[in-house]
């Protein structure tokens, strides 16, 4: 159970979770000024009209606290709708004639007719919304601004009263119109009310009045369309050269029935400001007069407004347009005429099952001016998709409409007899949706088992499975990019390997050299020395010479050889001739230079043990070359 607050201050529990609902228990609160009528609205086959068959009267109450300052919420630094919020009904229709007296070339566009309030605009903390439109342009902006400027402070409260002043002028105005109920009833019009000639008026029972003028003769005759009837006839036998008098005559009906102004639903409706691309009626341009629009008020989307004033838009049906285009049935076959006619009066007397059964008359048109046989047959070029759209306009059907409707056609031919009977119980809204070509098979079984019974289900579940759709694949993504680093990796490690390898193998090509260079002088050590008995220097310089020669040819070639394989751009500058001291010195940069090429390769030995003995091998040969050095000296 909720707690609810009326404007009137009262707190009634309901077992509901709504934000706003509405109060039903008003026997006490006849006189109202906020109270809504409330009960279906019925399609009448014999006046083409649709009026409400009303139950009772209500009243729309929040959760929260009642809010009785008005408000102005939305920017005025752009050019989205905006919306004035008050419970001082007095207040918006003044805001709403300054709109009309001020921008009558509609660069921003709001009205208020207490006449016309419908209970879904009660959205934010029990106040009323008016909402207003601005033009997509700097006019529209400019002028957005002034509206704000004119009736609201910096922070978008209102100017010209608190909102405590406003809070007792509502209360008041509860009080007084409650109080004066009894004394109000029967005069709710003096004999002083004009009414508009030609304009259509309602009263409770259902029945249109309106005051025909005929402009020729100059008179006025008041003229009545009982609920039920296709024509106007008079009021009563009187005819009348002023409007004051046929007025009178009104105010003895309006004591009766209480005469409201007629509006078509289609007057008050919001699809056109609707942005659900899942909606068939989303921006709806009023051409089908209202025949399209048959959700109920619970499957119509939220409107395209302020995220915090959001609500559910009543769009009931309205009668098809008496104006519409007619149909060339020239160059048809008789029988193809007759079908079609056929189709024409299971169209005027299905509104009340509009979907199931105005869908299967689109189908049967449109499989007769599609039909391929007759087509052949006839020897006629009128049986195309564009003469079908034609018929279907003929009929008040737009295109977008009429494929919409072929699909729930199609929807309903492949489902079985018992499918086919849940689906004639499904709201307007979830056979479109379920109708579509891209609505995923589980959600349209579900909607055939009748496992899914509401628009709401049916599109919760829809973001349920684009959400799991989405997520699968960025899974995927995810998992596609670490394989393909993971490829990478492994294609750069291969690459690794075979450079070490490569390293590996030269390091040990090396070594071998080095070897082979330690055994040769170790041979020349154990050579034993010949002593001559005369010194011949020359010679001893000769030999000295031939063999530093032999010694540095060899080494030499040993480091070209290492240099071809590392890269190593050093250039050697061997002396190739010389005495034994150039020799000498050759050897000790031969040395260097094998120390810089050992180092580099050594850092490239990844495993430990390798790189340990491959510097105790290099040290010990160091050592060893700096014993023998230090026996020379």
């Amino acid at each position: 159970m909720t707690f609810y607050h009326t404007i009137c201050g009262r707190t009634v529990r309901k077992s509901t979770n709504a934000d706003t609902t509405g109060n039903r228990d008003t026997a006490e609160c006849t006189g109202c000024p906020f109270l809504l009528p409330y009960g279906p609205f019925q399609w009448d086959d014999k006046t083409n009209t649709y009026h409400r068959e009303i139950q009772g009267h209500e009243c729309r109450m929040p959760k929260c606290d009642i809010d009785y300052a008005s408000r102005f919420s939305g920017s005025i630094e752009n050019r989205l709708t905006c919306a004035v919020h008050s419970l001082d009904f007095d207040f918006l229709t003044r805001v709403s004639d300054w709109i009309a007296a001020t921008y009558p070339g509609k660069e921003i566009q709001g009205h208020f007719d207490a006449d016309t309030i419908r209970g879904v605009e009660y959205v934010s903390a029990g106040r009323y919304r008016m909402t207003v439109n601005c033009a997509q342009n700097k006019a529209g902006e400019a002028a957005k601004a002034a509206l704000f400027h004119q009736f609201f402070n910096d922070d978008g409260s209102r100017k010209d009263m608190t909102p405590e002043e406003e809070k007792e002028k509502v209360l008041d105005l509860i009080r007084r119109s409650i109080g004066d109920t009894d004394q109000k009833e029967g005069t709710n019009h003096s004999n002083n009310a004009e009414y508009t000639p030609d304009e259509e008026y309602i009263g409770s029972t259902g029945d249109r009045y309106r005051i025909h003028h005929n402009e020729r003769a100059k008179l006025y005759r008041t003229e009545v369309k009982k609920n039920g009837s296709l024509f106007w006839v008079p009021n009563n036998s009187s005819f009348y050269t002023e409007l004051e008098d046929a007025c009178r005559e009104f105010d003895a009906v309006c004591c009766v029935y209480d005469l409201k102004k007629y509006s078509s639903p289609c007057d008050i409706c919001r699809c056109p400001d609707c942005d659900d691309d899942d909606c068939c009626q989303a921006k709806c341009d009023k051409a089908d007069a209202g025949l399209g629009c048959m959700g109920s008020d619970d499957d119509c989307p939220r409107l395209n407004v302020n995220d915090d004033d959001q609500a559910i838009a009543e769009t009931p049906a309205a009668p098809v347009c008496s104006d519409l285009p007619e149909f060339d049935y020239s160059g048809l076959t008789d029988q193809t005429v007759a079908t079609l006619h056929s189709a024409e009066n299971m169209i005027r007397t299905a509104r009340r099952d509009y979907v199931i059964k105005v869908a299967d008359a689109v189908g049967m048109a449109h499989d007769e001016l599609s039909s391929s046989e007759n087509r052949t047959s006839s020897h006629s070029n009128q049986y195309t998709e564009d003469t079908f759209i034609a018929w279907c306009r003929s009929v008040g059907i737009s295109k977008s409409t009429a494929y919409q409707l072929l699909q729930v056609s199609n929807l309903l031919d492949k489902s079985t007899p018992n499918e086919q009977k849940v689906l004639e119980q499904a709201p307007a809204s979830l056979l479109y949706a379920a109708a579509k070509p891209s609505a995923p098979a589980e959600l349209v079984e579900g909607v055939k088992s009748g496992d899914i019974t509401t628009n709401k289900q049916y599109q919760d579940a829809l973001l349920r499975i684009e959400t799991l759709e989405n997520q699968n694949k960025s899974l995927l993504n995810s998992y596609e990019s670490e394989r393909g680093k993971a490829s990478a990796a492994e294609r750069k490690q291969q690459e690794t390997d075979k450079q070490l390898e490569a390293n590996r193998g030269l390091l040990v090509n090396i070594k071998r050299s080095n070897d082979d260079l330690r055994a040769k002088m170790q041979e020349l050590e154990n050579r034993p020395i010949e002593v001559a008995t005369e010194v011949d220097y020359a010679e001893v310089e000769r030999l000295a010479k031939e063999k530093a020669d032999a010694a540095t040819a060899e080494l030499r070639a040993a480091l070209e050889e290492a240099k071809k394989k590392t890269g190593i751009t050093q250039k050697f500058d061997l002396i190739a001739t010389g005495n034994a001291r150039d020799g000498a010195l050759t050897c000790a940069s031969v040395i260097r230079s094998t120390w810089k090429t050992f180092k580099p390769m050594l850092l490239l030995v990844t495993d430990d043990i390798d790189k340990k003995y491959a510097v105790e091998d290099f040290l010990a040969a160091i050592n060893e070359v700096k014993e023998d050095a230090e026996k020379c000296l």
